[in-house]
């Protein structure tokens, strides 16, 4: 996966920054996103990047990411075991 990163200066870039997150998140949609990697695009480190993603998103960027898979595939992965999440995804990017 290739990972570009994101300058930021200040917490008033974030928002913007988010966005950009938000759309490096759908054009990776189909590959398995983790904290490593929205920390690296982001430049952000866990905690900041989850409070300033709930602050201008309302949700966690793992629910946003679980949440455009679903509108992008038409399935709800919120009731699935996770070790059947991973399948699923393989069997709905083919």
């Amino acid at each position: 996966m290739s990972i570009k990163q994101f300058p930021h200066e200040s917490t008033e870039s974030n928002f913007k920054s988010i966005d950009d997150l938000c759309l490096w998140i759908d054009a990776h949609i189909d590959q398995q996103i983790n904290w490593t990697d929205l920390m690296t695009v982001s430049g952000l480190d866990h905690l900041t990047l989850q409070a300033e993603f709930s602050k201008f998103k309302l949700m966690t960027p793992m629910t946003w990411i679980r949440k455009r898979k679903e509108q992008l595939t038409g399935r709800n992965f919120s009731s699935v075991a996770p070790n059947r999440y991973a399948s699923l995804l393989a069997h709905s990017s083919t």
